[in-house]
């Protein structure tokens, strides 16, 4: 876990694992662009206003994207608007890493993209960045909520709505990722500073 303590029933497993092997040639068809449109109402679900959700910039900057929204969910705007204008491209984990690190933002991870991990994070308020595949390369959603059902996600490529899947969809996704590109593998949630009361309504 870096750079701030969690407390023990977070800390799922540390360290980052850089693995640069070939990409498998077979992609998942990411489920996002079949899911429903839905409205978020649920006590486990954070509902980010419009004016704090980011879309993706510059040449595929979507974990960037991501890390900026978590940083609006924290009421850091200023630090998420200096975060968009300094941060673009492509991201691994260890990039994330390096680069909130440098930046003095703590955070919590899991490179395995750990679904107690994801689950416990929405249940304190915390909107967690996840690594997914989409279409033919690879891309960084927002996960919103967690319901007994459901997960919430909120794409940074279309930004008005959220999508919902099923716990077997994101369990799929999740280990496609991690059997193809564990350097790519990973959820980030920010430690920071109490919610905003706007968010969790």
């Amino acid at each position: 876990i870096y750079p701030a303590p969690v407390p023990r029933r977070l800390v799922r497993n540390q360290g980052v694992s850089m693995v640069r092997g070939k990409t498998n040639k077979r992609r998942l068809a990411l489920v996002l662009a079949l899911a429903s449109l839905a409205t978020v109402a649920n006590a486990q679900t954070i509902d980010l206003p419009p004016e704090w959700r980011v879309p993706n910039y510059g040449r595929g900057s979507c974990g960037h994207a991501a890390i900026a929204q978590l940083m609006h969910a924290h009421g850091e705007h200023d630090l998420a608007d200096w975060w968009s204008r300094n941060h673009r491209g492509g991201v691994f984990t260890q990039t994330l890493v390096d680069d909130l690190t440098a930046a003095h933002v703590p955070f919590w991870l899991s490179t395995r993209c750990d679904l107690g991990f994801v689950e416990e994070c929405i249940k304190r308020g915390r909107p967690v960045a996840v690594s997914v595949p989409y279409g033919s390369g690879w891309h960084v959603v927002t996960v919103v909520g967690w319901t007994r059902s459901s997960v919430w996600i909120l794409d940074n490529n279309d930004t008005k709505r959220y999508y919902e899947l099923t716990h077997g969809e994101f369990h799929t996704i999740r280990d496609y990722v991690a059997n193809t590109r564990p350097d790519l593998m990973f959820a980030i949630a920010l430690a920071s500073h109490p919610l905003p009361s706007k968010v969790n309504k």
